[in-house]
């Protein structure tokens, strides 16, 4: 009798175990899940856990999803990236992207940790296994790739950021302090832009460690003079 229970079967029991079996699919092969296959309620509530860490997944992968306003005067021209400059501690955000970003980004109702910058700030902390993610501070570089344009409002992924401070208080920020590429959008050049794009803005002079063995290789081809000691 007890196979009867909607904790064993569900008129939603195929749907139900396909998704959850998608969602296993996305993971990691480190990930570890805790449900019982064979239990529908321990499925059911292996669901929210499961999409957490797919999302995790998708974002490291893909970079996470955000929009921006904008406008294109043709359709040929969509971009394919667009790299803008996001100043957290003065709350100034450059062209193309315009002050409605950066304000969705610092709004009193919206968390930190729930926007794009912040979603990867955490993927790069856990790629790189640092104490914490960058935090909303200093000038970050950000490459924004769209698949849509709606009523003037980009949607896309941010793919890529670096970020920057100004650690002697002059007033110039010298020192990179991090950067990060989404998995899937590597070795398309899109670090080396970020870094040309901050030095066209700003006198980077130097590098924070640690250096990850990919922030290395990166410096070494396009700022090799970020990488040399006194």
């Amino acid at each position: 009798m007890i196979k009867k229970s909607p904790h064993y079967t569900s008129e939603l029991d195929g749907p139900i175990r396909e998704v959850h079996r998608a969602l296993r699919g996305i993971l990691p092969p480190t990930a570890m899940t805790a449900g019982d296959d064979e239990f529908l309620a321990h499925v059911v509530d292996d669901l929210d856990w499961l999409y957490s860490l797919a999302n995790e997944a998708i974002i490291a992968e893909r970079g996470p999803r955000m929009t921006w306003p904008g406008t294109i005067t043709d359709e040929e021209d969509f971009p394919s990236l667009i790299v803008m400059t996001v100043d957290m501690d003065e709350g100034t955000l450059s062209d193309p992207a315009g002050a409605d970003c950066l304000t969705r980004w610092s709004s009193d109702n919206v968390d930190w940790k729930d926007t794009a910058p912040a979603q990867a700030a955490l993927a790069y902390k856990r790629e790189t296994r640092w104490d914490t993610p960058p935090d909303q501070a200093g000038v970050w570089i950000i490459a924004a790739s769209p698949y849509g344009l709606n009523g003037g409002t980009f949607r896309g992924n941010l793919v890529g950021f670096a970020v920057f401070h100004d650690r002697d208080d002059d007033g110039e920020y010298e020192s990179l302090a991090h950067i990060w590429t989404a998995a899937a959008w590597r070795r398309r050049g899109i670090g080396g832009r970020l870094i040309r794009a901050a030095r066209d803005l700003m006198p980077i002079t130097s590098v924070e460690e640690p250096i990850t063995s990919n922030g290395q290789a990166l410096l070494g081809s396009v700022a090799r003079d970020l990488l040399q000691t006194e």
